[in-house]
């Protein structure tokens, strides 16, 4: 058998107020993502280390990013639970993640970037490792986030009832490449790509609508 061959894909430029990330030296291209960017993952539980206080987690991510206040520290804590549905702030910073539920730890995960207050979310199939119930109430959330704070999102995803709740431009891509892209009334309801008309045939709908 031949060695696996692999070939990159990478290319383009990744633009944030005027600058290509991509060639920002290492060092500067950090400290600029760090401070700009924020993830929340698909799996929840990987959003922590599981054996490790929420508190101490929430303390160290606070310093790294010169956002922690150690007088208001359980406020803020508090208030941000509080938009994401979330109370009991005391036992829960006291808590470990393997302790909590997998919707609870994503909630968990979006009150720490909503603390952070970065200016974009990446997303990654934030709700898939969730039963239907918690999805709909994380997406929810997620949107309230958005609206309350300054930070836009990016979500990937491959549930199209989810892009149709949650967006305002929609990107459609097949085996690692965009085939279709354009603002949401536009793919759901005028999509000119093959591929994006079969993906949208294959999901139920109600009154023409498409639902979370």
């Amino acid at each position: 058998a031949g060695a696996l061959q692999t070939r990159d894909r990478g290319g383009g430029e990744i633009v944030l107020d005027g600058r290509n990330l991509r060639e920002l030296p290492r060092r500067e291209r950090q400290r600029v993502c760090t401070g700009s960017f924020g993830l929340v993952s698909q799996s929840p539980g990987a959003s922590f280390n599981p054996i490790r206080t929420y508190r101490k987690q929430f303390i160290e991510t606070l310093k790294s990013h010169g956002k922690y206040d150690r007088p208001a520290f359980e406020t803020m804590v508090a208030e941000a639970f509080g938009k994401m549905g979330l109370s009991d702030t005391r036992r829960i910073l006291d808590s470990c993640p393997y302790e909590m539920s997998g919707g609870m730890n994503q909630r968990i995960a979006l009150s720490l970037a909503l603390l952070l207050e970065q200016e974009i979310l990446l997303a990654d199939e934030p709700t898939s490792a969730l039963d239907v119930t918690t999805q709909a109430q994380i997406i929810r959330q997620m949107m309230d986030m958005y609206r309350m704070s300054k930070t836009s999102i990016i979500i990937v995803t491959h549930n199209l009832g989810v892009a149709a709740y949650m967006s305002d431009r929609i990107l459609v891509m097949r085996n690692g490449r965009v085939v279709e892209q354009g603002d949401r009334e536009k793919i759901l309801h005028h999509p000119e790509n093959d591929y994006t008309v079969e993906l949208l045939d294959a999901i139920p709908t109600m009154d023409g609508e498409i639902y979370v």
